[in-house]
C-alpha cells in the first residue's frame, strides 16, 4: 500500500454521518464535497432553500446527502434534525443514508 493510501485510509469516514451547518452556502458545499468523498453521508442543514452548483453537482452524482430546512439559531430545531438524521425517531420516510452511521456533534451552548 502506497503512503497516499494509508493516509486517505487513516482519514476515512464510512459508516458516519456529518451535520454541516450552513450547508448549502460556498463554504458549506465545500465541506460537503469533502466528507461525501471520505466516505461520509452528509446532512446538510441550512435556512436557505437554493442549493450551490457543488450541492447540486453532488446530487446529480448520487452522492450519500440529504438538505434538511433548520435554524442553527434554534436549539430545538437542531436537536430535532439531529435526532431525525440519526434515525432516532425511525421516520419510515427517511432515505437509508440519513438513517446509517453514528451521528457525531459537537455543540456550542447558546445564549
Amino acid at each position: 500500500m502506497s503512503a497516499p493510501d494509508i493516509i486517505n485510509d487513516l482519514f476515512r469516514l464510512d459508516g458516519h454521518v456529518a451535520l454541516v451547518t450552513g450547508g448549502l452556502g460556498r463554504l458549506g458545499s465545500q465541506y460537503a464535497r469533502a466528507l461525501s468523498g471520505a466516505g461520509a453521508s452528509v446532512a446538510l442543514f441550512d435556512v436557505a432553500t437554493r442549493t450551490s452548483p457543488v450541492v447540486q453537482r453532488l446530487i446529480d452524482s448520487g452522492a450519500p446527502l440529504s438538505v434538511h430546512l433548520v435554524d442553527a439559531t434554534r436549539r430545538e430545531a437542531i436537536d430535532r434534525e439531529v435526532a431525525r438524521v440519526a434515525g432516532l425517531g425511525r421516520d419510515d420516510d427517511l432515505a437509508p443514508e440519513e438513517r446509517a452511521g453514528r451521528v457525531a456533534v459537537v455543540r456550542r451552548a447558546l445564549p
